[in-house]
């Protein structure tokens, strides 16, 4: 079973036991592969140095982000129509909208790629020196 949004506008834990298979055939040159699995964010990422810890602590930050802004607008979590701001919201939350409202759907059809974009948004901000490819199931 995956793990899945519930509840309230509260995510609750559910572990991740779906082997991905495919992770394994990915190797880019020169790259070392590894995971990041913060309850349903679930990453592989690919770069020339281990940032593991980088890594989940920016998940981390970032799904705290959501998460708030998700018990303010439980309506966010559940709606597929596009979902238009209203007032200051967290950076993932606008970038999600936006896309929502690009692609005519609610704004959780892009959490999947909002969190990994977002840490390699920040490596590059913060002119980390590694080489990043980051990809999600």
């Amino acid at each position: 079973m995956r793990g899945s949004w519930h509840g309230h506008g509260t995510l609750r834990e559910f572990p991740m036991i779906e082997r991905r298979k495919y992770r394994d055939w990915i190797k880019p040159a020169g790259l070392l592969g590894f995971g990041v699995t913060v309850r349903e964010t679930d990453l592989w990422i690919c770069a020339d140095q281990v940032l593991d810890a980088l890594a989940r602590n920016h998940v981390l930050k970032i799904r705290g982000h959501l998460e708030s802004y998700i018990q303010d607008h439980p309506k966010f979590l559940k709606t597929l129509a596009p979902w238009f701001l209203q007032g200051p919201a967290p950076e993932i939350v606008r970038e999600m909208a936006e896309a929502g409202i690009r692609a005519g759907v609610g704004p959780m059809a892009a959490v999947a790629g909002a969190v990994p974009s977002r840490f390699t948004t920040r490596s590059a901000k913060k002119k980390h020196p590694a080489r990043i490819l980051c990809l999600r199931p």
